[in-house]
């Protein structure tokens, strides 16, 4: 395994759980995410919300935009 020196690099990364579900055959999806190293939940109306945020993050910016979001909660499994 390589080293990190003051020459190398640093590797970012960031890990999410991504949860879909939909409560019905006809209803929406709904997508959260959730970081898993602090356990933050963000919620997203559509694809293109999701695809707005990950692309902001990949750039390096933090949450710089608007993102629509969803207020129903995840589901309980049963």
């Amino acid at each position: 395994m390589a080293s990190i020196g003051k020459d190398t690099p640093q590797t970012q990364y960031v890990s999410y759980l991504m949860r879909l579900w939909r409560p019905g055959t006809m209803s929406a999806w709904h997508i959260q995410l959730e970081h898993v190293g602090t356990g933050e939940k963000l919620s997203f109306a559509d694809l293109d919300a999701l695809n707005t945020f990950l692309q902001t993050r990949m750039r390096g910016g933090e949450s710089v935009v608007t993102i629509p979001y969803t207020t129903d909660p995840v589901p309980e499994r049963h």
